[in-house]
């Protein structure tokens, strides 16, 4: 069972995984709730055409004293934490009215946004949670966006769960596969603070409560110092990172690589790749990729020098050695120019198959790439040419002009994405495969996704390559996209 604390735009309740069976919404604001039902014909699911959904109009903290039940897990994303609807909703009383209401193996989830604090809100926030709940964990899901605290009477255990997760067949995984979540090291590397790092962290800094809410009375008023991805690896790397050493068991180089995905993940990356527990050719595979990513040109000799000799099988770090060279020199594959290196991409059957599906894709033989997508379709979302296959089956489906290949391309470039694939360029890539469908729904999904990009980061070429395309579009369409993108490309 979980209670979700506000309703937003029904995007938490629409992710809520099958394995759970009973799930209740408390919204405060009776015109949030009529929105999302306004605008249930035009979405791919209606959250609140769940059977598991019931949604109750209150106060969050009302809510709570107006029952006695408990759940599994406990939900709060209250948005602007000066805001008098959600202030109240990130002191010390609220927690423990949460806690009151949890099972006694209940985990509680609280959402903030990076923006809404400073490292001494942060530190304020933690301690308020350490001081309801015993364990507290940070998670930073995607760059840049916010933070996810979990917190228990009882041990977490995320890492080892996430391991027996990603072993089984249970359908919470297939919801994990799409937000990015590929293996046990993808929540590894998303973790900015277990609990002993959080308590260092903390400290002894200010609790907020309801008589003295320093969130509530600092947060809107920041003009410097608030928090983004980068500001917050330089945070960590200076007194309360995660302990970079890992078990034998986990793969270093994935957690490596996720990091270089974050703004200034660059200093948690060298801080695993310099741990005692890292093996030699590991550290030398990381310094590599590390090199690679802030654009070393050394970089490529150092990743050669990792392949073993022909002939000889590839270890760990020869295999990530190996799949970053063909990813940078894709054009020299493609060309089959790889040189020295090419027989090992033949000893790899996974690095043949992509190396060959790009020698088709150039060729233009969307058919002869069709008959290889069930084999494409095999490659391990954990994989590090998992976007590179996907990529590939995204090409024969728009190549088809077929709808159902469109629609469905739509969809795996959104996997895509998710596992790796840069933004805004993967968003203007689905407006494009919309706009080939002739779908006005999920081309205005598209353009506010480029809008919200564009505005993130400078993309002058995508934003002549958008205004290109709303040109060639049909008038019908050409509204719906200028409506959606605004100002973003004019």
């Amino acid at each position: 069972s979980m209670l979700i604390v506000g309703l937003g735009g029904g995007l938490t309740v629409e992710a809520v995984p099958a394995s759970v069976a009973d799930v209740h919404v408390v919204e405060l604001e009776p015109e949030v709730v009529a929105a999302n039902r306004q605008l249930a014909g035009e979405r791919a699911r209606d959250p609140l055409d769940d059977p598991r959904v019931t949604v109750h109009l209150n106060d969050a903290r009302g809510a709570l004293m107006l029952t006695g039940r408990t759940f599994d897990a406990i939900v709060s994303q209250p948005s602007h934490p000066w805001t008098a609807g959600a202030s109240h909703l990130f002191t010390r009383e609220f927690f423990a009215l949460v806690d009151a209401h949890l099972a006694p193996d209940g985990v509680f989830v609280q959402w903030i946004g990076l923006r809404f604090v400073d490292a001494s809100l942060l530190r304020s926030l933690i301690a308020t949670l350490l001081d309801v709940f015993p364990h507290v964990e940070v998670y930073e899901p995607s760059p840049g966006g916010s933070l996810i605290f979990l917190a228990g009477q009882q041990a977490l255990e995320v890492a080892p769960k996430a391991a027996a997760l990603m072993r089984s067949d249970d359908p919470a995984r297939a919801a994990w596969l799409r937000l990015g979540m590929a293996a046990p090291e993808d929540f590894l590397a998303a973790q900015r603070f277990d609990v002993d790092a959080a308590r260092r962290f903390a400290g002894d800094a200010a609790l907020v409560t309801d008589r003295r809410n320093l969130l509530k009375s600092r947060s809107a008023r920041l003009r410097t110092g608030r928090l983004d991805s980068r500001f917050l690896a330089q945070l960590l790397a200076g007194e309360a990172a995660v302990d970079p050493s890992l078990p034998a068991e986990r793969d270093a180089l994935r957690i490596v690589q996720r990091h270089l995905r974050q703004p200034g993940g660059a200093l948690t990356a060298a801080a695993i790749a310099d741990a005692p527990s890292t093996p030699p050719r590991v550290r030398q595979a990381a310094h590599a990729l590390i090199a690679l990513a802030q654009g070393d040109g050394g970089a490529g000799p150092a990743l050669e020098r990792l392949l073993p000799a022909p002939g000889v099988a590839l270890d760990r770090a020869g295999q990530e050695a190996l799949y970053a060279l063909m990813l940078r020199r894709r054009p020299a594959v493609t060309r089959q120019q790889a040189g020295a290196w090419a027989t090992q991409i033949a000893s790899d059957p996974v690095a043949a198959m992509i190396a060959e599906g790009w020698r088709l894709a150039a060729l233009r033989k969307p058919g002869v790439l069709r008959a290889r997508d069930a084999a494409l379709a095999r490659v391990p979302a954990a994989h590090t040419l998992f976007p590179a296959a996907l990529e590939l089956r995204v090409v024969w489906r728009q190549a088809s002009g077929d709808a159902a290949r469109l629609a469905e391309a739509y969809d795996l470039m959104a996997l895509r994405m998710v596992h790796g694939v840069g933004q805004p360029a993967g968003h203007l890539r689905r407006a494009r495969l919309a706009a080939q469908l002739g779908d006005p729904v999920r081309l205005r999904a598209s353009m506010l996704d480029l809008r919200a990009s564009m505005a993130r980061r400078e993309a002058p070429g995508v934003r002549r390559a958008v205004a290109r395309l709303v040109a060639d579009l049909p008038p019908e369409l050409q509204r719906v996209a200028r409506a959606a993108l605004g100002e973003a490309v004019r």
